[in-house]
């Protein structure tokens, strides 16, 4: 019968560590590959995958050997020295390097440099290929795959932002041969939709992960669709031929689910504070209105006053005049009447009816008794009547 072990899920990781440690050909070993998934901390530790055809291992480099290690990239060919260990907390065994020596560049990097080129002359690139991205898009088609986060991660990005677009999923495989194949047709089914913008995502990967798209038949697609496409594929660092094709590239799916969109609520506050400025503006204008019709009304006041008062004067005036007028006709009027009663006194009718006679001869007033001719023709005027007397013979 055999014997058997129990052990817990640490114990179990501190024996195999202990193992590593302790097997003379899991340490200072060499070990050739190509790079992949490659993550430079700020800290200076270096993460990354040493790959050869459909296996690979994890590596981790810490600071004090990168600072004289040569430096890589994915795709990298590179020979490494350094010891077999595991991760305790999650019971994943890894390499730790302590010397990198540059062997070239990997087969698969290599083709997608040799197709970038080639495209890239070719001018699948060009500016002529960009399309105008919509500010508020009414609908919005998305090729990835139907579960998972990054569609999960896209829908909540665009109810938060613009929850007023329509969005249509037409799913794809993002991994693999059949890969872009299955883009394509996502794409020309959206297409037929005629939505206004087209995001093609899918999350982080390594660069064999990703490497379905730098198919070039799926260049060519993303190019030539009539409707413009954002590309968010993978994390910052990554890039694939797909991202130089878009019409926009996107550094993460979220990125590209912000880039698809406004944001309503920052439009609306843009909204109100560019609805405030015009009430202020239009206050202020209504004010200074005010005030200048004021400055008019107090203006036209004053003048109407001071013409009220010249008027006023004037009349006043002409009243005086009037009354000076009036008490010069009455004076005159008396003037006249006296002058009436003097030339009434003063009228020879008045004075012979008194009882005195007027006295002609010759044509002349007699005055005097001395003038008298008694031989002479004489008229007596009474106040009634003349009396001729006649004195030839």
């Amino acid at each position: 019968m055999s014997q058997e072990f129990r052990y817990s899920v640490s114990e179990l990781n501190q024996v195999i560590r202990r193992v590593f440690e302790n097997a003379p050909f899991f340490q200072n070993i060499f070990v050739e590959g190509e790079v992949s998934n490659l993550t430079q901390a700020s800290s200076g530790h270096w993460y990354f995958s040493l790959k050869e055809n459909n296996s690979q291992i994890n590596c981790t480099m810490w600071r004090s050997f990168t600072e004289k290690a040569p430096k890589i990239q994915n795709g990298d060919q590179i020979e490494i020295r350094g010891s077999v260990n595991i991760f305790e907390a999650q019971g994943k065994y890894q390499i730790q390097v302590t010397l990198i020596k540059k062997k070239g560049i990997g087969d698969l990097f290599e083709s997608f440099l040799q197709l970038k080129s080639k495209l890239e002359k070719d001018g699948w690139f060009d500016v002529k290929w960009k399309k105008p991205i919509p500010k508020f898009p009414k609908s919005i088609g998305i090729v990835t795959s139907a579960t998972g986060d990054v569609i999960n991660d896209i829908y909540s990005t665009i109810a938060r932002r613009y929850p007023t677009a329509e969005l249509i999923l037409a799913p794809a495989t993002v991994q693999g041969n059949l890969a872009p194949e299955s883009c394509i047709r996502a794409i020309n089914q959206l297409v037929l939709y005629s939505v206004d913008v087209i995001i093609i995502a899918r999350g982080g990967g390594s660069f064999e992960d990703l490497f379905c798209f730098n198919h070039e038949t799926l260049v060519k697609a993303i190019a030539q669709s009539p409707i413009p496409i954002i590309t968010g594929i993978g994390h910052e660092p990554d890039f694939t031929l797909a991202d130089f094709a878009g019409s926009l590239r996107a550094p993460t799916p979220t990125a590209a689910a912000e880039l698809a969109t406004p944001n309503l609520n920052e439009w609306l506050q843009k909204a109100e504070i560019l609805i405030d400025q015009i009430l202020q503006k239009s206050q202020q204008k209504i004010l200074n209105a005010h005030q200048e019709l004021t400055g008019y009304q107090t203006q036209i006041t004053h003048q109407t006053k001071y013409r009220l008062l010249s008027i006023q004067q004037f009349l006043d005036s002409m009243s005086e005049v009037s009354q000076y007028l009036r008490r010069s006709i009455e004076l005159k009027k008396l003037q006249l009447n006296q002058i009436d009663s003097v030339i009434e006194q003063q009228d020879y009718q008045t004075i012979l009816k008194k009882g005195f006679t007027l006295i002609h001869q010759n044509n002349k007033i007699v005055k005097k008794g001395s003038s008298f001719n008694k031989n002479a023709d004489t008229e007596i005027t009474f106040y009634d009547q003349k009396i001729i007397i006649s004195n030839q013979k």
